[in-house]
């Protein structure tokens, strides 16, 4: 190997205490978030709809484990038990399964019909105050699927009891459960995969219920989204708009436009580079001072506005390229590009990571069209400032 030069060797030895930090940090930032995790001491009850399992919640189920939820995801047989029987047994079993751990409060997220024996239960029942139920596609209001299906003998085979119950029958066991004493959030979906049942349901559906008839007299909040029926439980939107229910008790109410999307994404700053010298420090000469901040600058641009780990791959490789054009120092390159790659990885909470312009737990996902036009604006705005200093070369 050659002997590093002079004028660097200094360069080397703050970028290498530079190093250390980088990766300290990440693991600090973590220590402290996962103390903090919203759903810490409360339990989520998961309960499916007609015809699926436990399995169809295991997506919501993470994403709640995640933010430090604990959960009981339970399969139950739709088919040949009643919705009170359901109620009595299934729901029942999976709260005192929740109680066994002592959380504060006892949430339920539901699927379809899991909403309708949820709120069965709480007729008889009651959980810690402050519990909140977000309800996904409930035919609370009944379903005119089951209305015209009801008198056929394959129906009621496939579906059983509890789908022979969920007509829109004034009498029927969604029309006449009383309120439930809880903060109920409703999300409602509008995007149908089967054009003949939503030539039966009157009005805007899943494909399973209509809009419409999702809602509660009592319900907190209520939201729609543009998703099925059948997957709306594993819609990244509806995974965070339960998140926020079960925070707050109440959703984002967030609007796809591009003002919006803007606002999220934080102004472009960059300090050069960061926890490592600009240039070689020692020099009288401007120029030299700042040798390599052009390469910083540019890396900053990339991390800030994030995008797929083989887009963040590639901006390290160029970052490393411009490193060793401007400074002819190979081993220099190679340990700030180490560094890069070592400490500046999007799950870390850090406010260096890669994509860190968006709120944090974004990712490695490829940035949407409406997303590069948000980066566009920023970017706009960040040249029309009057900067105090300009390191790109």
């Amino acid at each position: 190997m050659k002997p590093v030069s002079s004028p660097y060797k200094l360069a080397i030895y703050f970028t290498v205490s530079a190093i250390a930090t980088v990766l300290l940090v990440p693991f600090i930032y973590i220590v402290f978030e996962s103390s903090a995790e919203n759903g810490e001491g409360e339990c989520v009850v998961l309960m499916h709809g007609l015809n699926r399992t436990g399995n169809s919640m295991a997506l919501m189920e993470k994403h709640l484990n995640k933010k430090g939820y604990s959960t009981v995801n339970t399969t139950y047989d739709s088919n040949d038990k009643t919705i009170r029987e359901i109620a009595d047994s299934d729901v029942k079993d999976s709260v005192t399964k929740c109680m066994t751990e002592k959380p504060s409060k006892v949430h339920f997220v539901t699927h379809s019909m899991g909403g309708i024996v949820v709120r069965k239960y709480l007729q008889e029942n009651s959980v810690p105050k402050g519990s909140r139920i977000v309800m996904l596609g409930p035919p609370n209001k009944g379903s005119e699927l089951s209305d015209y299906f009801m008198d056929l003998a394959m129906f009621k085979w496939i579906n059983g009891d509890a789908g022979l119950s969920l007509t829109t029958d004034k009498d029927s066991i969604p029309n006449t459960l009383k309120p439930v004493p809880v903060e109920v959030g409703v999300i409602a979906g509008t995007i149908s995969f089967n054009p003949f049942f939503s030539y039966i349901l009157p009005d805007a559906d899943d494909g399973k219920v209509t809009v419409e008839r999702t809602r509660l007299p009592e319900m907190t909040d209520f939201k729609v989204v543009n998703t099925s029926h059948t997957f709306m439980m594993m819609n990244p939107v509806v995974m965070n708009e339960v998140l926020s229910f079960l925070e707050t008790g109440k959703f984002t109410h967030e609007k796809n436009n591009i003002d919006e999307l803007t606002s999220k994404l934080s102004a472009f700053e960059s300090d050069g580079c960061s926890l490592s010298p600009d240039g070689n420090f020692l020099s009288t000469s401007k120029q030299q001072q700042n040798l390599w901040c052009g390469c910083c600058f540019r890396h900053d641009i990339s991390y800030w506005q994030g995008g797929t780990s083989e887009e963040r791959l590639e901006a390290d490789k160029t970052f490393k390229q411009c490193i060793k054009e401007s400074t002819g120092s190979e081993e220099l390159s190679l340990l700030m590009y180490n560094a890069v790659r070592a400490g500046g990885s999007s799950m870390y909470p850090t406010w260096y990571r890669w994509g860190y312009g968006w709120p944090y737990g974004r990712g490695d996902k490829a940035l949407t069209e409406m997303e590069k036009e948000a980066v566009s604006i920023r970017m706009l705005e960040f040249y029309q400032k009057d900067l105090p200093y300009i390191c790109l070369k």
